[in-house]
């Protein structure tokens, strides 16, 4: 005889146990010495010297044990899973703008496995002018901000933040970088800032302007230098935690 009437999952594996009884009463477990059989192989294969099982798609398979003559039988319901939970990944990930993120959809079942769902689920970006998005889940940072990145499949949804990251200060410089003064003659300096995003500003007013050598050549805070006397000076600008000379 063998186990009775077993329910299981679609890909999940099943040991069935083939027991001969005799005459005098008593028993053997000769699992591994039968050959197993599954009469609908689509619904469910069997190994034919072990006895595991495994459902292959939704249905009845009947797995029969052959040993001495004898031969025992029982019906494998092979289940499909139910998804219960949806999960998106990565969890608020942060990109620069014009950066891009892959994310991906993980689907929980009642079986208590887990699939990536991405490509039967669909994304969305609940702000495209922060972050947009590809319904596949490929994510491009627009401009600086948050967006809220779902993924759907079926009546389940999930979601996360994306935060889409300010540009960041490359490098600080002056303009010109020469200069020639007569004494008592002004000239206004720029201080031009690059960022990240390739965007460059210029930042005068808001850079301070010092200069190494004040009894040839005088500086204001926002870059207006004024030549004292005869000589040379370097003046330096600093901003943002960056410095230009």
């Amino acid at each position: 005889e063998s186990k009775n009437d077993i329910r299981q999952w679609i890909g999940a594996p099943q040991q069935f146990v083939a027991t001969a009884v005799y005459d005098d009463g008593s028993a053997q477990d000769v699992s591994a010495k039968a050959v197993w059989s599954s009469a609908t192989p689509a619904v469910a294969t069997v190994n034919a010297k072990t006895g595991v099982a495994t459902g292959v798609t939704a249905g009845n398979a009947v797995i029969s044990a052959a040993f001495g003559g004898k031969a025992g039988s029982a019906t494998l319901t092979v289940a499909p899973a139910k998804l219960v939970s949806l999960a998106i990944a990565p969890v608020n990930p942060n990109v620069n703008i014009g950066e891009s993120q892959q994310f991906t959809a993980i689907g929980t079942f009642d079986n208590n496995t887990t699939r990536d769902m991405t490509d039967v689920s669909t994304f969305a970006s609940a702000t495209p002018a922060v972050a947009s998005t590809t319904p596949g889940g490929l994510a491009l940072g627009v401009t600086p901000g948050t967006s809220v990145i779902s993924a759907t499949s079926g009546l389940l949804s999930a979601s996360t933040t994306l935060t889409v990251n300010p540009p960041t200060l490359m490098t600080l410089a002056i303009l010109p970088q020469s200069v020639t003064l007569q004494v008592f003659a002004t000239r206004q300096l720029a201080a031009i800032a690059t960022y990240s995003d390739g965007m460059t500003v210029d930042v005068t007013t808001m850079a301070d302007f010092t200069s190494a050598n004040t009894a040839a050549v005088g500086s204001s805070n926002r870059g207006l230098v004024t030549g004292v006397a005869a000589g040379t000076s370097v003046i330096s600008a600093n901003f943002g935690g960056k410095t230009a000379t």
